[in-house]
């Protein structure tokens, strides 16, 4: 099966505290489109919001990994940015599948999860339906969306990991 990731223009803040992780995302979501920010933990995330905000150019939505070595985790970060933003978008991430919050993130407070390890057509998928969830509140708009986005994914565009958006990616790629 051949699935086309969805692309966007939105901004994005990312958080997780392993380098390698935050960069791969940083440039999975750069090459769909996406302007990404990165964050090593939550404080840090909770200030690049802060100022993004006042500069007028908020994120649309917030990547929080929920276990964080040495520092503020997603789940006290994403309260922290709930505060500032009750309608700001969060997605949980984290690689224990077994966390409370990875089966019950809207207690949580979280829109959606991207479970590790993530593939590229999961993390596109998530971010267009909490995207457009957040900007088409009924239902007729979303379907509207899919449409679009579908008419859009037939005209060639299509992205991997490593940026090539000339070719469609099979499902079981990383």
């Amino acid at each position: 099966m051949v699935v086309y990731p969805q692309t966007g223009t939105e901004r994005l803040l990312v958080m997780d505290d392993d380098e390698a992780l935050r960069k791969l995302m940083e440039s999975v979501l750069t090459s769909l489109g996406y302007e990404v920010q990165t964050a090593r933990n939550g404080a840090e995330a909770i200030v690049l919001f802060e100022n993004a905000k006042a500069s007028g150019r908020s994120f649309d939505a917030v990547l929080l990994d929920v276990t964080v070595s040495g520092g503020m985790g997603g789940i006290e970060a994403s309260a922290r940015l709930r505060e500032l933003d009750s309608s700001l978008k969060l997605i949980v991430s984290s690689g224990y599948s077994d966390a409370p919050v990875m089966s019950d993130f809207r207690k949580y407070g979280f829109d959606d999860v991207i479970p590790k390890p993530w593939r590229v057509a999961e993390v596109s998928e998530v971010f267009r339906r909490v995207l457009v969830s957040g900007s088409n509140r009924n239902r007729g708009d979303f379907e509207a969306t899919k449409i679009a986005s579908r008419e859009d994914q037939h005209s060639g565009v299509a992205g991997s990991q490593r940026g090539d958006l000339q070719r469609p990616i099979s499902e079981d790629q990383h």
